[in-house]
């Protein structure tokens, strides 16, 4: 949480009115509560910060009546383990803290009771995995899926209408516990506006994860280790939001009077590109979800197999994954430099790689299916169209970034390969070796064919 920190002191510094919260709560108390707590260490770190934080104010207004004492709330799931959490309490604290179990999705404390409430990384987990998507009845089953990550759009959007839900919930009873001025801040992990989930790196360790237990369900017909009904009832109950869905959510409360919502920097987010490989990835979804894991698969020695072979799974792909999909997508999406940074910009050989393969075409369902082909040339129009559509959105997030990054003035110098107005893919040289390509696939595939037979 390190990286927003200075925003939640400005906040703090800027918003908190304490003559006014103080005098709204009556007493000389004031409560804070911590939404999701789990059991430490993060949780006292961030309780403590704030604390520091309100007190600093109080010390910097010189106020007349006497300091507050700091009553402290930490609040998770019935399940969660509070002894662990209260053993691990700092000896050394300055606030009073009570424990208070119950799902943060409904009310759990009392009316205006509370002067500012704090969630860091758990508003993003539902009350529950959408019903749809293990529905076999339902558009949205999710079938050999664990996430809506790499999913069809039904599974997604029974996701998002979930979060809606949860999201409204809280929000209506944190409107309820927070005396009049009170402050709500929330931390979670989410999605710039038009970013996938499966384009993240968590996105990708999860559907390593997904393939991993998909060949223990393969091997059951020999070992019977998985069968398919455990992976179709399994899946992740967590969302992430884009900041627009968010502030939508907020203005549909209308409850809270001043909404300040910021997205950390892509560049610097660990979360979606940089910073963290895909195998500490693989540790972090392990730590959050083994407890799942084991209940609905049948132990820790499931758990074991699961994600030795997701790890396999990221050795085998971590190169590609890494070199194609995330670094162009860093490239092209996203500003890499500050504003009015640079004079001059060079690109060569490289921004006519797409940020990702369309993905229509790889979708059995759409118009668009690339049924045994590897590329647009020789394919027909609704593929191609699906690839232009795909580069016209990747070019204009290059575009854009590089506008900020350049000075007034300055220069992009692009060159990269192209096709002359009026010349199609199918003509070139390039496009008949990738149809011999293919072809030499094909006949691979009619070889392997012959074979089972």
């Amino acid at each position: 949480m390190d990286s927003v920190r200075p925003r939640t002191e400005e906040l703090i510094a800027e918003k908190l009115d304490l003559e006014r919260l103080l005098a709204a709560g009556g007493g000389n108390t004031f409560r804070v509560a911590d939404l999701g707590c789990s059991i430490g260490p993060n949780t006292f770190h961030n309780v403590e910060h704030i604390v520091q934080q309100v007190r600093q104010k109080y010390n910097h207004m010189m106020m007349t009546s006497a300091a507050p004492e700091f009553q402290v709330f930490f609040n998770d799931q019935v399940n969660n383990d509070f002894n662990a959490l209260f053993r691990s309490l700092p000896p050394e604290r300055d606030y009073f803290a009570a424990g208070v179990p119950g799902s943060f999705h409904t009310r759990v404390f009392p009316n205006s009771s509370l002067h500012l409430a704090y969630s860091a990384s758990s508003a993003h987990w539902l009350s529950r995995v959408p019903p749809e998507v293990v529905d076999r009845g339902s558009p949205a089953w999710n079938r050999g899926m664990i996430h809506y990550g790499s999913a069809p759009k039904p599974v997604e959007d029974a996701y998002r209408a979930q979060f809606r839900k949860d999201m409204g919930g809280f929000l209506r009873a944190r409107s309820e516990e927070l005396v009049s001025g009170g402050m709500l801040v929330l931390v979670f992990p989410g999605l710039p506006d038009g970013m996938l989930h499966s384009e993240t790196q968590a996105g990708s360790v999860i559907y390593c994860v997904n393939l991993s237990i998909l060949d223990l369900v393969r091997q059951v017909k020999n070992k019977g280790v998985l069968d398919e009904d455990q992976l179709d009832n399994f899946n992740f109950p967590m969302y992430f939001p884009h900041p627009r869905e968010m502030r939508e959510l907020v203005e549909e409360n209308q409850c809270f009077s001043s909404i300040e919502l910021e997205v950390v920097d892509p560049e610097e987010s660990t979360w979606l590109q940089g910073g963290v490989g895909l195998r500490e990835w693989l540790v972090v979804i392990r730590s959050t979800m083994a407890e799942s894991f084991a209940r609905h698969f049948g132990g820790e020695e499931i758990v074991d197999k699961i994600f030795d072979g997701a790890s396999q799974k990221i050795a085998e792909r971590a190169e590609l994954v890494l070199a194609t999909n995330q670094l162009y997508v860093c490239l092209i999406n996203y500003r890499l430099f500050p504003k009015s940074f640079l004079h001059m910009a060079h690109s060569a050989s490289s921004a006519h790689w797409l940020s990702r393969v369309p993905t229509e075409v790889v979708d059995r369902g759409s118009p668009a299916w690339n049924r045994g082909m590897i590329h647009y040339g020789f394919a027909p129009k609704p593929v191609e169209d699906a690839y232009r559509v795909q580069f016209r959105k990747d070019m204009g997030g290059f575009l854009k970034a590089r506008s900020e990054e350049l000075v007034s003035g300055g220069m992009l110098v692009l060159v990269m390969s192209g096709v002359p107005d009026g010349m199609h893919h199918s003509e070139t040289q390039f496009s008949s070796v990738l149809s011999c390509v293919n072809l030499s696939l094909l006949d691979l595939v009619r070889q392997v064919t012959k074979i089972n037979c």
